[in-house]
């Protein structure tokens, strides 16, 4: 298997983005606070490929999609607050992913059948 992240390249996160903006992901600036809650959804693939397998491969695009983010705040974010918003994602994300362990699974099943069509 390639890894989760290629698996669930059926879901498209920059709908889920713009859902929780409500609005274009590609107009405008961001404000802090929708950093914060995006950060979760772009570290999410790299935080499930990790708490299944040793093996990540998606991490190098969820990082650089974190990094564009970051640079579309509208106030500057050191690289320190960056990387303490990038390491508290990964570990909200793993929380969730074992809060939420059965439906996790769920998903997993759905999209690795959909992958095989």
């Amino acid at each position: 298997m390639k890894g989760l992240s290629s698996v669930l390249n059926c879901l498209t996160r920059s709908d889920l983005v713009e859902a929780k903006l409500q609005r274009s992901l590609f107009r405008g600036t961001l404000e802090q606070e929708d950093i914060s809650n995006l950060a979760l959804i772009a570290m999410a693939g790299l935080s499930a490929e990790s708490w299944q397998y040793e093996d990540v491969q998606g991490q190098t695009a969820d990082l650089q999609d974190l990094q564009t983010l970051f640079s579309r705040c509208s106030s500057p974010i050191s690289d320190r607050d960056q990387q303490n918003l990038t390491r508290w994602a990964v570990l909200r994300n793993v929380q969730l992913l074992k809060q939420y362990k059965v439906s996790f699974e769920c998903v997993v099943d759905v999209a690795l059948k959909l992958a095989r069509r």
